[in-house]
Formats: structure tokens, sequence, C-alpha cells
């Protein structure tokens, strides 16, 4: 099943951008979220803590890439973006490994 495609809210300097209701992510098929570049994703993590690992767009060698991965403990509220194009491609996946992730994307 394809990952469900989250909301991107724009940041810029000619309005103000009141700050958007983190939604849940889907641990079973993964998020996608559009990339510029510029990206960057507020995450919060359940009681449990658990980890999200973003995928890379391509294969070397045809072989999978390892996800980077990023650790949350226990309802911590974490930062994290500038997934560069090439790498990550234009649409990136993210997927948390457990239920209880919610999260708020930001662009510039």
């Amino acid at each position: 099943m394809a990952a469900t495609a989250k909301t991107v809210s724009k940041v810029g300097y000619q309005s103000v951008l009141t700050d958007p209701t983190p939604t849940a992510m889907d641990n079973v098929n993964g998020n996608s979220f559009v990339n510029g570049g510029k990206l960057w994703l507020r995450i919060t993590a359940p009681a449990g803590g658990g980890t999200v690992q973003v995928a890379f767009k391509d294969k070397v060698d045809g072989q999978t890439v390892t996800p980077k991965t990023y650790t949350l403990s226990a309802n911590q509220v974490g930062v994290i973006g500038g997934w560069p194009i090439n790498l990550y491609g234009a649409t990136l996946i993210a997927t948390p490994s457990a239920t209880g992730f919610t999260v708020a994307a930001f662009s510039l």
C-alpha cells in the first residue's frame, strides 16, 4: 500500500504561519512528504519512545541502502530536516517504529 501523504506547511517571511496541529504517523505504510530540500519535521514520540526511519530514494548496485534512523525517547519532541533531494528524492518517506507518533511538517 502507498505511504500516507502528509501536508507540508510553508513558512515564509511575508506572513505568519500559525502552528499546525500534528497528525498521527502511519507506522505500517509510512508517510510521504513533498521534499524540496528545505523540508523539516517536528515529531513527537509516544510514551514508549521509538524510532523514525527515513528512506533513501535509490539503490546502490541493486542493493537497498539502510534508511537513516532517528531515535526519540518517551514523549520526546524532535525536529529533523534538510534532506538533499539527490539522496532522498522529491518525495520523502518516513516510517515510525510504533503507533502514537505524531508529525507536523514544514518547508521554507
